[in-house]
């Protein structure tokens, strides 16, 4: 009796797997339905004026592609820094600071530019008409204890000056006085012309992430600033470590 029972479950149990597992697999392999036939347009190949064409291939059952997001790529790659630091007063100092980068892990390019500097503020007096007339008004001047005075060369308007200073603010504290004396000065900026020094440092890999506070400890480089800047396109012949590559920065005057 025991073998009876247990051949009987036996016999349940396939019968409910076929009925739920290789009935519904049998039911999900259905063909596609067949292109209806029209039998009034057929013809036998025998038949006059028949040209047998092949059927085309069905097209694949192929899904659609899905659009990668560029943004969330994996493998998208990590767009990279360039840096300037600087400005140095002379190539020597350039290049020393230079050198302890490369002690760093940092290699870089070094460039030089033109930049148009302020260079003092002068207290002057004009127009006058004539030259003899500016030395006139100089030798009145000295007369009033004003002795720091001087004729400006090669001024159009004959210009006296009175003293040149490196601050604004002085410049403007002295033409205060001068006021105070019935004496009408103004004040002029002077400029200069002077080739500064920058160290372009490049993109390295594994990138490297410079700080301000550990490059001004560089001895030469207390002044100077670090900025973010779009890496150039590498030249040929530019790229060597410490290789001066002299140039003007577009704009600058």
């Amino acid at each position: 009796m025991k073998w009876v029972f247990a051949l009987l479950l036996l016999l349940n149990a396939g019968v409910w797997m076929w009925g739920t597992w290789y009935k519904n697999l049998a039911a999900d392999d259905i063909k596609r339905p067949r292109t209806p036939i029209n039998p009034e347009q057929m013809r036998l190949l025998s038949e006059p004026g028949v040209n047998p064409r092949p059927r085309p291939p069905e097209a694949p059952n192929v899904e659609p592609l899905t659009p990668v997001d560029a943004n969330t790529a994996t493998d998208k790659e990590e767009p990279k820094s360039c840096y300037s630091f600087g400005p140095f007063s002379s190539q020597a100092v350039a290049l020393d600071v230079g050198n302890k980068l490369g002690d760093l892990k940092f290699t870089f390019i070094l460039r030089n530019e033109s930049v148009r500097m302020d260079a003092g503020y002068r207290v002057f007096l004009a127009p006058f008409a004539s030259t003899k007339q500016a030395q006139a008004r100089r030798a009145q001047l000295i007369k009033r204890g004003i002795t720091d005075s001087a004729l400006i060369p090669d001024s159009e308007t004959h210009a006296l000056s009175l003293g040149i200073f490196s601050q604004e603010g002085n410049a403007r504290a002295y033409i205060a006085q001068l006021t105070k004396k019935g004496i009408k000065a103004q004040s002029e900026t002077l400029y200069s012309m002077q080739t500064q020094y920058w160290l372009d440092l490049q993109p390295q890999n594994p990138p490297l992430h410079p700080t301000l506070d550990n490059l001004t400890r560089l001895k030469g480089a207390a002044d100077a600033h670090l900025s973010e800047v779009s890496c150039p396109v590498p030249a040929a012949g530019v790229g060597q470590q410490g290789a001066p590559t002299p140039n003007t920065r577009p704009g600058t005057q």
